[in-house]
């Protein structure tokens, strides 16, 4: 009982600190900079027209570019395993399935005393999920969003706005090949982020989750109706090219050595 109500309050705790998509700090990368990261999410929401609840752990690492400030993209390989609440008092409990990802940020300019930006893209998750009993949820979820980035300091960023959540796919019999489909019913949320990083090494970590219109305290595996999730990454800078000779050096070695010669001969005449 007491294990039940620190539950729902870390839960409502950790929400209420940080409502979520969890973002690199576009502004720290370079055109020879590329990032990696790691991303852990639990996440839940009603399915089906009987509003089914069900549950998703995922786990990504992912490779971010940007060639501008105002562009960044994605591309993620990991895992996701998926449980199902039924209503006839059976349950799905998947296995974790390889479920690769990607995405696409897009940046305003610093406005407003150079605090505020505007942000929005979208990420697409791929779900794959069997149980030992042959059944299997495959699927995607998409999740446009767009809002607002403060930066509070050189190494705080707070954002917040909407996204969209919709979770669509099949529910397979791989033994019959029987299939069902689904998606998910509320399929807007309000997030907000967090995310701590320091320019200099280019480290940075992003608590993150959000939260649907008909989000409960019930845990699962993973909050209903909301996620919550964190991302830990380094920006990596390759070393910039640098040249043994300067341009002046190149093409006119001697140039240093006349400019000193007629240095002496000014001193000589006076």
């Amino acid at each position: 009982m007491c294990f039940g109500f620190a539950n729902k309050i870390t839960i409502l705790g950790l929400l209420a600190a940080a409502l979520c998509v969890a973002g690199a700090p576009s502004q720290d990368f370079s055109i020879n900079s590329f990032g990696l990261e790691y991303n852990g999410v639990l996440c839940g929401q009603y399915i089906t027209e009987k509003n089914v609840p069900s549950y998703q752990q995922v786990q990504t690492v992912n490779f971010l570019y940007a060639p501008v400030q105002y562009v960044l993209f994605s591309a993620g390989i990991g895992a996701a395993k998926m449980s199902i609440d039924s209503a006839s008092g059976m349950q799905f409990v998947g296995n974790y399935g390889f479920s690769p990802s990607c995405g696409l940020s897009l940046f305003t300019p610093f406005f407003l005393n150079k605090i505020v930006r505007m942000s929005g893209g979208v990420s697409v998750l791929f779900l794959n999920s069997e149980d030992r009993n042959n059944f299997a949820y495959t699927g995607t979820v998409v999740s446009p969003y767009l809002g607002l980035i403060f930066s509070a300091g050189r190494g705080v960023d707070i954002s917040a706005g909407y996204r969209g959540h919709l979770t669509s796919g099949q529910l397979l019999n791989t033994l019959t090949s029987d299939s069902y489909n689904y998606s998910n019913r509320n399929v807007v949320r309000a997030y907000g982020t967090l995310t701590l990083h320091s320019p200099s090494d280019g480290a940075y970590i992003s608590i993150d989750g959000d939260l649907s219109p008909k989000v409960t305290n019930t845990w699962n595996g993973g909050p209903l109706e909301a996620s919550m999730g964190i991302s830990v990454g380094v920006i990596l800078h390759t070393p910039a090219r640098k040249n043994d000779k300067s341009v002046e050096n190149a093409y006119f070695p001697r140039c240093k050595e006349m400019r000193e010669k007629q240095k002496k001969m000014v001193e000589e005449l006076e």
